[in-house]
């Protein structure tokens, strides 16, 4: 029985946790045990494909305790653990201590865009300088400069990234521009990189009469998803859409601040759900979902809602975005230039409006080739740690 550890500061929890039990459902009948340590189980909750889930003492992080590492390397070699998975942190120290400490072949797993460290920093730092006028000013005079001009908060990342890829045996990536774009960043030949996009699960039946629902899922966080975009177009359509919805599913920090906002603009036919652990039903019923990130990775999301139908309408905030809409001849979907909320308000009435252009989006996303079921994905991750274990002896 071969066996392999992902680490995660929270399961289960989003998107990425969510990948890693997928591929545990996969991997359980494949001669592998899967085991997970976290610094925070959210949930009391036992899966039958995962041999153990072990909570950190006192909730530390392996990035940030020393004794919280230590708690982790004594694991894998007290269970004899032949795969270390770490997926979504840049941790160079840690990969290099596991190397160093067991026997373990060590995949680090990227599942964002390359550089989105960088993003969300000047994201964060565009958000602060908003409550403070000379913030604003030192945002616009160095900050703006610095890091859309002269690249210069790039250096630091990329020495990391360096790091990591030097101190692992494999580095998953979620698509091949990813790839490619940190092959040519890191100067690096790439042999270690791995292509493997997140799976998408295709539904046993799809409901085809939709109800005249748009939905958001996703975390309600300010400086990467920018769900208050989301608000300001539903402004600008929801008196020409006056029997749609808008269903906004998900937690997060903004919460509030996005709930007073829709106060503020007084819109109507506004729901936020909160966390829904079961998502079919709004997969179900939905005709569009939309997102208006600053930048994603490959965002599940979609994948999802495309399983069911459900037509995205999104901005172009990623390789990984553009990487799932793609289609040869026949649209599945809709990509408005980044920041455009005017035409992504627009298009977002004109497909409403259009039952037919929406029926042929809809069938030309039923009959499209499943690139991203689970099976074919697994299979990618089983032959990759089958690789990494013929590694090992």
């Amino acid at each position: 029985m071969n066996k392999v550890l992902f680490y995660h500061l929270e399961f289960p929890a989003g998107g990425t946790e969510k990948v890693t039990i997928n591929i545990a459902k996969f991997l359980s009948n494949k001669n592998y045990e899967i085991h997970i340590i976290t610094s925070n189980k959210t949930q009391n909750k036992d899966f039958s494909y995962i041999k153990n889930i072990i909570e950190i003492p006192n909730n530390k992080s392996v990035f940030d305790e020393p004794k919280a590492e230590d708690f982790l390397i004594e694991y894998l070699q007290q269970k004899e653990i032949d795969i270390f998975v770490l997926p979504a942190r840049l941790s160079p120290n840690l990969c290099l201590h596991i190397k160093e400490r067991t026997k373990c072949k060590v995949v680090f797993c990227l599942h964002s865009m390359p550089l989105w460290e960088v993003k969300s920093f000047l994201c964060s730092k565009k958000e602060r300088s908003r409550r403070n006028i000379y913030k604003k000013i030192h945002w616009y005079a160095t900050t703006y400069i610095k890091g859309y001009w002269l690249n210069s908060y790039n250096k630091r990342f990329i020495t990391s990234y360096k790091e990591t890829y030097n101190n692992v045996d494999a580095f998953v990536t979620l698509c091949t521009d990813y790839k490619n774009k940190l092959k040519k960043i890191l100067h690096c030949s790439g042999e270690k990189f791995e292509t493997i996009p997140n799976s998408e699960e295709k539904p046993s039946q799809i409901n085809l009469n939709k109800k005249k629902q748009i939905i958001y899922s996703g975390r309600l966080s300010f400086f990467d998803k920018r769900v208050d975009r989301l608000l300001v177009v539903w402004k600008k359509c929801q008196d020409s859409l006056k029997d749609w919805e808008l269903i906004i599913i998900g937690e997060g920090e903004d919460r509030e601040n996005l709930e007073n906002l829709a106060q503020k603009m007084n819109l109507q036919r506004l729901v936020f759900a909160g966390y829904i652990s079961d998502m079919e039903p709004y997969y179900q019923n939905a005709s569009i979902i939309c997102l208006t990130s600053n930048f994603e990775g490959w965002p599940l999301c979609l994948t999802e809602a495309l399983s069911y139908g459900v037509i995205p309408i999104t901005l172009d905030c990623s390789d990984g975005v553009k990487t799932i809409l793609k289609s040869k001849n026949k649209p599945i979907g809709i990509l408005i230039p980044p920041n455009n909320l005017n035409l992504f308000a627009k298009e977002l009435i004109n497909l409403a409006k259009d039952k037919d252009k929406m029926e042929e989006i809809r069938q030309n996303i039923i009959h499209r080739p499943h690139l991203y079921n689970s099976d074919f994905i697994g299979n990618k991750w089983l032959t990759l740690f089958n690789k990494l274990q013929k590694q090992s002896l």
